[in-house]
């Protein structure tokens, strides 16, 4: 039996702590609602002390019930994605440079190296239940949302003799993360450490085309888990 108090009187325990209603506070790992026997340590105000730390557990309970899970390597789940077309217009100069682009107007051809393929990413926030007054659960294992692990961008219409309708156009096209003009090759620009989902992605040609055509690009991100994500980017002319 726990030895909070000789008083014989009645005593609260919540997590850990006993609570005296008639003369005192003291600690003991157990304790529900019980009488004691030996006193440990003693407060003139006990009654308000309970009141105050059962509201601040409570209170602190609640304010971290929803704050968004900080900690981890993902934060956020990927949920949808948006794909445009965009005419590189130029370099504007910070640093990094960055292209300067014009939205894609349909029907008008364009050259290859000027195509930029714009995707942005429709994210859902992770969030966490904590506790006031620890952080052991401050980022559960359980919200770690899988990466992007591969993309297939794809088209309706032949590009060149060796990546015909349908085939993977990854292996010539560059990827960045935002429109710097510095990208990267999809082997590299996936790593482990690759490119923040919080910004949009941006892809470009590195060869030219056998031929002026109308393409229709799917943009299809694999998911860690095997799930897919896609979306598509019509009715742009892509001229050599």
């Amino acid at each position: 039996m726990c030895r909070a108090t000789r008083c014989g009187g009645l005593t609260l325990g919540v997590g850990g702590l006993i609570f005296c209603f008639k003369c005192g506070l003291g600690y003991c790992l157990v304790g529900i609602f019980h009488r004691s026997e030996q006193p440990l340590f003693f407060m003139k105000t006990s009654r308000r002390a309970l009141v105050i730390w059962l509201m601040l557990y409570i209170v602190g309970w609640l304010s971290q019930a929803c704050d968004p899970c900080e900690g981890g390597p993902i934060r956020f789940r990927l949920t949808s994605t948006t794909g445009m077309a965009y005419r590189l217009a130029g370099q504007e100069q910070p640093s990094p440079p960055q292209y300067g682009v014009e939205l894609y107007e349909v029907g008008k051809a364009v050259r290859y190296d000027s195509v930029g393929l714009e995707v942005m990413h429709e994210l859902q926030g992770v969030t966490t239940r904590g506790s006031f007054f620890s952080s052991a659960y401050a980022c559960d294992p359980a919200v770690d949302f899988p990466r992007v692990s591969s993309i297939r961008i794809t088209s309706s219409q032949d590009y060149q003799t060796l990546f015909p309708a349908g085939f993977d156009l990854s292996a010539i096209i560059t990827a960045r993360e935002g429109r710097g003009v510095q990208g990267l090759p999809f082997n590299n620009f996936l790593s482990p450490f690759g490119p923040s989902l919080e910004r949009a992605w941006f892809f470009t040609f590195d060869v030219p085309p056998s031929g002026a055509r109308v393409h229709d690009f799917t943009i299809v991100y694999e998911m860690a888990d095997g799930t897919e994500v896609a979306t598509e980017i019509r009715q742009v002319t892509i001229s050599p």
